[in-house]
């Protein structure tokens, strides 16, 4: 029997149960620093596996028609897209497992396959929507408000880490802010340009006694916005506009959009959007066939000819 590593007293692989093997995961989730958010999505689903397969089962006992069942009866509750991330997480705990403690045998979860949502590309809201946005910020908290629409298509930032940044995240006089904590846990840099950074100067003047330990966008009451509430303060500028319903992940859409038309650097665009790769990229960007011609009119090799 081969006895697994850091377990006072000493558990054997062979008998380990899913119960145990899924709290050290979750606790080596946790010692790496993975976001809250993560945590807790790992958390819920990996309990919820235990809960139906029973706490006491040993792990490798788990064979791949049994995990197949629990995925069936999650499609019962679930759409495609939720059944595919509970997958993606359960599939992080088997191969965590399996890596970390030199597991031989087959892992189960290899041969249990889900079907993935259909993610039709969209390019976000169009730069005449923006311009109406606005046009409609002419009431109370006009000058935070277009500071924020400016900010969120400018920076590309997620709702989440565009509601994180403080004040002493950002250089007031080059636009460049850092996000401390983006998806996975990776500290990157995005920017103000020249009129997204005057709209803010312009709203931060606006607010008394300001600290460097303050958010860089506030409530009323002064407390750090969230993504439902940064949702509620875009609604109310949409209605007002009077223009199609967009979600906040829009302006990031159309913002890296913007970018790779203007750059064609897709791999400069992956890194500024803070991706994993530049496949997510592409996908994300909606380029077509259209779009991938046009560089060809701007590079084309024999137009520089001076023949």
């Amino acid at each position: 029997m081969t006895v697994l590593r850091s377990i006072v007293p000493p558990i054997y692989i062979d008998t380990i149960t899913i119960s145990t093997a899924v709290e050290l995961f979750l606790q080596a989730k946790e010692d790496e620093g993975r976001r809250s958010g993560t945590l807790v999505s790992y958390r819920r689903t990996t309990r919820d596996l235990v809960k139906h397969i029973g706490e006491d089962f040993p792990l490798l006992s788990i064979e791949p028609q049994l995990l197949r069942s629990y995925f069936g009866e999650l499609r019962k509750k679930h759409n495609v897209g939720g059944v595919a991330h509970i997958h993606r997480n359960i599939k992080a705990f088997f191969k965590w497992f399996w890596l970390e403690y030199d597991v031989m045998i087959r892992n189960p979860i290899d041969k249990v396959k889900v079907e993935q949502p259909q993610i039709k590309p969209r390019r976000g809201i169009p730069l005449e929507s923006i311009e109406r946005l606005l046009r409609a910020c002419t009431t109370e908290n006009r000058l935070r408000d277009r500071a924020i629409i400016l900010g969120l298509l400018d920076t590309c930032a997620r709702a989440s880490e565009f509601c994180a940044l403080n004040v002493e995240d950002i250089d007031l006089n080059t636009g460049i802010a850092t996000i401390q904590e983006g998806k996975g846990g990776k500290l990157r840099r995005v920017r103000f340009g020249s009129k997204s950074l005057r709209a803010l100067r312009k709203y931060l003047k606006t607010r008394e006694n300001l600290h460097y330990s303050d958010p860089l966008f506030a409530t009323d009451e002064g407390d750090q916005l969230v993504s439902r509430t940064l949702h509620r303060i875009i609604q109310r500028r949409i209605q007002a506009a009077k223009i199609k319903q967009w979600g906040l992940h829009d302006f990031r859409r159309r913002g890296l959009y913007e970018m790779w038309v203007k750059t064609r650097d897709i791999k400069g665009v992956s890194l500024y959007a803070g991706h994993s790769n530049v496949t997510v990229t592409q996908r994300y960007l909606a380029i077509n066939d259209e779009d991938i011609l046009s560089m060809h009119r701007i590079g084309s090799p024999v137009e520089q000819l001076r023949i």
